[in-house]
C-alpha cells in the first residue's frame, strides 16, 4: 500500500514541475540556436506549403463551380468569375514565384 502512493506522489511532482521542465534544464540539454532556427525554418515551409495548398484547393473548387454552372446554363455567371478571379489572386499571394512581375 506504501509504495503505490510513493509512485503516485511522484509522478504528480513530475507532472507538476514539467511545465517549467525547460527553466530547470541545464544550457547543454537545450538545443543549439543552428538547430532551432533549422527547425523555425522547417516549421514555416510546412506553414507556408499548407497555406499554397489550401489556397489553390479554393481555387480548384471555385474553378469546378464555374465550369459545372456554365456547362448546366451555357452562359457566364459574372459572380463566379469573380470568385474565381479572388480565388486566384489568394493564390498568388500565397506563393512568391506565382506573382506576376512587376511593370517596368
Amino acid at each position: 500500500m506504501f509504495a503505490p502512493a510513493m509512485v503516485l506522489f511522484s509522478l504528480l511532482q513530475f507532472t507538476n514541475h514539467n511545465a517549467r521542465a525547460a527553466d530547470r534544464m541545464p544550457p547543454a540539454i537545450l538545443l543549439p540556436a543552428e538547430t532551432q532556427q533549422a527547425d523555425a525554418g522547417r516549421r514555416l515551409a510546412a506553414y507556408q506549403e499548407q497555406q499554397f495548398a489550401g489556397s489553390m484547393n479554393r481555387f480548384v473548387i471555385k474553378l469546378r463551380d464555374f465550369v459545372q454552372q456554365y456547362n448546366k446554363d451555357h452562359g457566364i455567371n459574372v459572380k463566379k468569375i469573380k470568385a474565381l478571379k479572388k480565388a486566384w489572386r489568394d493564390v498568388e499571394q500565397s506563393e512568391s514565384w506565382l506573382r506576376p512581375l512587376p511593370k517596368e
